[in-house]
């Protein structure tokens, strides 16, 4: 009790250092790229392949939205009962699968269904994800370290859109594939696995927790 406690920039080293932390900013990364696909690529590859209006793509995003809000309580309390890395590693997988499957989509009925999916899973991983954070992070730096959390979406957020408009505006140039944008959403679709697989080697001894109610 009698030791001095690191402060500030001390601090957030110690947190960066923890394989745990690195797990879960992993997977933080993860979670944004979708998100900045959802908002730049996804779009315009629904409405340049599938020729959707904005009045579809809004129908589009609502239904996403419907099936966010339906699997973010149901992803609490799956990680409540069963643990967080049982639920964030199979909602981590599918959303990666959810993505990939947008670029081989046969009808809108399908790219539905996938966005659907990919926001539904998202959802389920933001409760589990946040439950985890504050399980491996001690009580006097839990702000500190969902800090950390929030700049590395927003790091994501800041870099990713427009490097995914490069490679949109590569496809439909350079290569001349037409005019979807299956390259940056395939992209994306393996940096969301990337981040599971870095939070699976990095915080595979930290994200049992589980209060088993």
């Amino acid at each position: 009790e009698t030791q001095k406690k690191p402060t500030g920039f001390a601090s957030t080293i110690r947190l960066l250092q923890d394989p745990g932390q690195q797990g879960v900013l992993a997977l933080t990364v993860g979670i944004w790229t979708g998100i900045s696909a959802e908002l730049s690529v996804v779009m315009q590859h629904a409405s340049n392949v599938w020729g959707m209006s904005p009045t579809t793509l809004g129908m589009l995003l609502s239904c996403g939205s419907v099936f966010g809000m339906l699997g973010g309580p149901v992803g609490g309390w799956l990680a409540d009962r069963y643990g967080r890395r049982a639920v964030l590693i199979p909602a981590m997988g599918a959303a990666s699968l959810a993505t990939a499957g947008l670029t081989l989509a046969p009808s809108v009925e399908v790219f539905f269904a996938l966005f659907s999916t990919w926001c539904c899973s998202l959802s389920v991983v933001m409760p589990s994800l946040q439950a985890l954070a504050v399980d491996i992070t001690p009580h006097n730096q839990v702000g500190q370290a969902q800090g950390l959390h929030r700049q590395a979406a927003d790091f994501v957020f800041l870099s990713l859109p427009p490097a995914m408009g490069v490679l949109a505006d590569l496809q439909g140039g350079v290569l001349d594939t037409g005019g979807g944008c299956e390259l940056p959403i395939a992209a994306t679709a393996g940096g969301i696995m990337g981040s599971l697989g870095l939070f699976w080697l990095r915080s595979r001894r930290n994200c049992d927790f589980s209060t088993h109610l």
